[in-house]
């Protein structure tokens, strides 16, 4: 709780603090990146939807982002906004162009709700957790070029971030090097 909202601030400032240094474009964090190779899933279904809240026929990928993580790996905004970056954001989400055919069909997925679903493997307790679309990017491949983009639903990167600490920070600069002393810098400077 308090920890993890402590780590949630310090990347924030160290995303701000890369971005003012020289030839940085943008920054941002998340907890899975493009052609990585894996990623999570959970259960989704839309606030309108007659399916069982746990059926993995709704299972989904999941990825939390920070604010600005699309504009820094140049995925395209097709509709609503993105994340503002802060602690607000909590129950809100953004949808991959496939998630948003998949689970609202023929029906803008902007303003509707999602639930996710969980259950404790060690209790086996459900839990439920609402979000609303506040947007819809175009897809992006995770595992392979040669796959299909997988239907996939970011959530802001912040307090309800579980993985804080398997975060990548993703940088758009000029050059390699440029990222990379931005990271450096940031990282000594602030943790």
């Amino acid at each position: 709780p308090q920890k993890g909202l402590d780590l949630v601030h310090l990347y924030r400032r160290m995303i701000l603090r890369m971005e003012q240094l020289p030839g940085v474009d943008s920054a941002s964090v998340a907890e899975s990146t493009p052609l990585r190779g894996q990623g999570q899933t959970a259960i989704f279904t839309s606030g309108t939807s007659a399916k069982p809240a746990i059926d993995f026929a709704n299972r989904y990928w999941v990825n939390d982002v920070g604010a600005g993580y699309f504009a820094t790996l140049g995925t395209k905004m097709l509709a609503g906004r993105d994340f503002s970056g802060e602690d607000a954001d909590a129950n809100t989400c953004i949808l991959n162009r496939s998630a948003a055919k998949a689970l609202f069909p023929g029906s803008s997925a902007t303003g509707q709700s999602l639930r996710r679903s969980d259950r404790s493997m060690n209790s086996g307790k459900a839990t439920t957790r609402d979000c609303q679309v506040i947007g819809v990017v175009e897809d992006a491949k995770y595992t392979s070029l040669r796959e299909p983009a997988p239907p996939t639903v970011y959530l802001p990167f912040g307090v309800n971030t579980d993985r804080l600490s398997t975060m990548y920070f993703v940088v758009h600069a000029s050059t390699l090097a440029e990222a990379r002393a931005a990271w450096l810098k940031a990282l000594h400077e602030l943790a």
